[in-house]
């Protein structure tokens, strides 16, 4: 069970709200355990809104309401904008550091078995699924020592690293490929 976290689903506002003001992570802000800056909407909310819903580094993110497929997508948020809330698809979940380190939460959940577990719990309504607190606190998460977690999350961010080498090279040998055959029909 997820133990030693504090959960909180996110921020509603109605259309009329948004515009300016500070920062909302939506679930389309974040993908592939990534959260995406760049686009994030402007809302207007009340201090109080703000203390209740503001995100701080090492807060994670996971989509609550969705489809099959993106239902439990999760990130960390780093702290990159302070002022920064979240939507009501989201929950965000604050862990005790001296327990499960946020990146190793991030990566069982976003694995086959963690995933799994997720897809065990939803709840289904017209065109798409949720879970909620209880669902997401049920989950069975293997937790090793900070030191094996740690260990752990050095690995896995190593195969990222190559694999997102490997794709670099597969991309670049493509468009090569591309510009060769291009370059053969073209002196014909």
């Amino acid at each position: 069970m997820i133990d030693n976290v504090q959960i909180q689903n996110g921020l509603y506002k109605e259309k009329s709200f948004y515009g300016s003001g500070i920062p909302i992570v939506r679930i389309d802000n974040f993908y592939n355990g990534k959260l995406i800056y760049n686009n994030l909407k402007k809302l207007n909310i009340t201090d109080e809104e703000k203390k209740r819903y503001f995100l701080k580094k090492g807060d994670i993110l996971l989509n609550r309401v969705n489809s099959d497929e993106f239902v439990g997508k999760c990130c960390i948020f780093n702290g990159e904008n302070s002022t920064t809330v979240y939507e009501s698809n989201i929950m965000r979940f604050r862990v005790k550091e001296d327990k499960i380190l946020p990146e190793y939460l991030v990566f069982y959940l976003s694995s086959v078995g963690g995933k799994e577990q997720i897809l065990s719990k939803i709840k289904r309504a017209v065109n798409q699924v949720s879970v909620n607190q209880e669902d997401i606190k049920s989950i069975e998460i293997p937790l090793p020592k900070l030191e094996k977690q740690s260990v752990i999350i050095d690995i896995i961010n190593k195969n990222i690293k190559t694999a997102e080498f490997l794709k670099d090279i597969r991309n670049s040998n493509k468009n090569y490929l591309k510009e060769e055959i291009d370059s053969f029909y073209s002196n014909l």
